[in-house]
């Protein structure tokens, strides 16, 4: 698989501007993943290259991709890879929601804070205003 080439077609599709893609990196849960970086400084693309998810592609937009990055350190998180696309939960909130091998991303618009969860435990590793 080309998977270069995965992160190209998925930000095309997208319009989504890209920089050059990083080496593989691994996840602390044994998985890895190439990424691209967005010209906006803020949103990730990455794709897995090993595990249940490989040849997946899946987008960090802004607030989420830079604290993923930039607080959590990426895929040396305690949380892993991300696993799905940022979706939106239909509340009043409207919070914005990525899910990752072994948690979650949310980020309340409204408030501007973001958090990591662990899965199955609701324990906020992280969490800070944007």
């Amino acid at each position: 698989m080309n998977f270069q080439k995965m992160i190209i077609t998925y930000a095309v599709n997208n319009e989504l501007l890209i920089g050059n893609t990083q080496s593989p990196i691994s996840s602390l849960l044994g998985t890895s993943s190439i990424c691209a970086h967005l010209l906006d400084g803020k949103g990730i693309i990455y794709c897995h290259t090993s595990g249940p998810y490989t040849g997946e592609t899946f987008y960090l937009p802004f607030g989420i991709g830079w604290f993923y990055k930039n607080v959590l350190k990426g895929s040396q998180s305690a949380i892993g890879l991300p696993i799905s696309n940022e979706f939106i939960l239909v509340n009043k909130t409207r919070i914005r929601k990525v899910m990752f091998e072994a948690g979650t991303i949310e980020f309340n618009p409204s408030l501007k804070i973001c958090k990591a969860i662990i899965a199955n435990t609701n324990v906020v590793i992280k969490e800070m205003k944007l």
